[in-house]
C-alpha cells in the first residue's frame, strides 16, 4: 500500500503520561524497535520519572510515532541542560511521510521555549543517522556497538 502524506490532515501531537498511554507506547516501541527481542527491552527505567516526556503522533486511533524524552546528560557537553530523545520509531507503514520530522521540529519548538533545555541528543541506530542530520542534529561520535541492538552513532542538537 502506498501512502502519501496529503491523506493526513494534521498531524497532531499528544503528551502522554497515564500509565495506559505509556504502556500503549511501549507495546509500539517494542514491535517497531525491539520486534526480536525480548520485552524487557522496550521498557526504559525513565518512563515514569517526574522529568521525562513522551510524545506521540496517532492516526485513527492508533500510535503511528513516538518518542521519550528523558533527562539525561550528554556525555560532551556535561555543563549544559539536556533531554535524551530514545525509543523514537515511526511504524512501517508511516515512514518517509514527515511524521518523525514533524515530531523533531515540536520537540525543538519546545526546546526553544525551555530555559532548562540546551541540547537534545540521541544515540541513533545507522539506518537512521541520516533522519537526524537531515533535521539539524550534529554527529558526535563514531559509530558503536549496543549488543543486541546494534551499531548506533551518537547525535546533537543545539537548542540555544
Amino acid at each position: 500500500m502506498i501512502l502519501n502524506l496529503t491523506q493526513y490532515q494534521t498531524k497532531e501531537i499528544k503528551k502522554i503520561n497515564s500509565v495506559k498511554d505509556v504502556t500503549a507506547l511501549r507495546t509500539v516501541r517494542k514491535n517497531v524497535l525491539y520486534e526480536r527481542l525480548p520485552n524487557f527491552y522496550a521498557i526504559y527505567d525513565e518512563d515514569f520519572d517526574k522529568e521525562t516526556k513522551h510524545y506521540i503522533i496517532t492516526y485513527k486511533k492508533k500510535i503511528v510515532t513516538g518518542a521519550s524524552l528523558i533527562k539525561k546528560p550528554y556525555s560532551l557537553k556535561n555543563n549544559l541542560k539536556s533531554y535524551q530523545i530514545r525509543g523514537m520509531f515511526t511504524q512501517k507503514l508511516f515512514r518517509k511521510l514527515g511524521f518523525g520530522s514533524h515530531l523533531i521540529k515540536y520537540l525543538l519548538c519546545l526546546a526553544k521555549k525551555d530555559d532548562n533545555l540546551d541540547i537534545l541528543w540521541c544515540n541513533s541506530r545507522r539506518n537512521a543517522v541520516d533522519f537526524y542530520i537531515n533535521n539539524g542534529f550534529i554527529k558526535s561520535t563514531g559509530f558503536f556497538l549496543i549488543k543486541k541492538i546494534g551499531i548506533h552513532n551518537r547525535l546533537f542538537l543545539d537548542c540555544r
